[in-house]
């Protein structure tokens, strides 16, 4: 191989190297990095917007009352020493959001001395935006700043929440589909669910909501009858800085190359060997035209 094959071969590969990292994606669910209806990469974007910040370990946490923390779709437990920053984090009069659906934040609940609890399900209901019985429409119960200026919102599979102060709720005529059947049997009672709780945790707020894909860019997309936009609107407004846990989150979520992508993006070292090796090839180019000229 020549010189001037090379370094074609080389420019190439850098070529397809900043491609990936600048149009790398993924498929997996709550994703920021996947751009389908299960991804977040909507909601992340309008966080980069207002310059909120993605946390990935949870101590050094911000001081008193000028923070929200969001978690969305926790994929794996809470240690100890986890909660015990975040409920230092609380304690400081800072807030603190959860959205989860399956029950993975439950170690995180109770770590935190919290009495709401996740109660996953198949929260379905007559009161619903599509046919879906799953596309459940919920309505305030008290006020609450989160809460300004909405009037209903719209879920997506969600289940239910249990303990604290319940701000959001169903109507009476819905229930857990316990068989997934989509219908009401004689073995299920019609009931109201609460979906989003509120609970003091030192002088601090912890809010609980039972659908994290509430933040999807599916439900963004979709004509929803609701105020979404508002109350994520809102989320976002509730403190002057805004983070996003992004350790144990499945909006953290990448696999393959574009994990790959992610760390060269992330890492210095690598970043500088990438401009040593460009400016390297610059000098070879240049160089040969110069020796082109002497010849010439």
């Amino acid at each position: 191989m020549n010189r001037t094959t090379a370094v074609t071969a080389v420019l190439l590969v850098l070529a397809a190297l900043t491609l990936t990292i600048h149009f790398g994606t993924t498929d997996i669910e709550f994703s920021r990095y996947n751009i389908e209806w299960t991804g977040t990469s909507g909601f992340f974007a309008a966080l980069e917007s207002t310059g909120a910040v993605g946390i990935t370990s949870l101590s050094g946490l911000p001081g008193p009352r000028d923070a929200l923390l969001l978690v969305i779709a926790p994929g794996s437990p809470y240690t100890p020493e986890e909660a015990d920053a975040l409920r230092a984090f609380l304690d400081d009069g800072n807030i603190l959001v959860i959205a989860d659906e399956t029950g993975e934040s439950g170690s995180l609940l109770e770590g935190l001395g919290s009495s709401i609890a996740i109660v996953p399900g198949n929260l379905s209901s007559i009161e619903r935006a599509f046919p879906d019985p799953r596309a459940v429409i919920v309505t305030p119960r008290t006020e609450d700043p989160l809460l300004s200026g909405v009037a209903s919102l719209t879920l997506n599979h969600a289940s239910a929440v249990s303990g604290g102060e319940i701000l959001l709720a169903t109507t009476l005529f819905s229930w857990m589909d316990t068989n997934g059947n989509g219908r009401l049997d004689q073995d299920e009672t019609l009931a109201s669910y609460g979906v989003l709780s509120r609970e003091a945790i030192g002088n601090g707020t912890l809010y609980v909501l039972s659908d994290a894909s509430l933040f999807s860019n599916g439900m963004q997309r979709a004509r929803l009858a609701g105020d979404n936009d508002l109350f994520l609107g809102n989320i976002l407004a509730a403190r002057p800085v805004v983070l996003v846990e992004q350790h144990r989150s499945l909006t953290a979520g990448a696999e393959g190359i574009l994990a790959l992508v992610l760390v060269v993006k992330s890492t210095m070292v690598i970043k500088i060997l990438l401009l040593i090796l460009s400016m390297t090839i610059v000098w070879v180019v240049f160089s040969r035209r110069l020796g082109e000229w002497g010849r010439a």
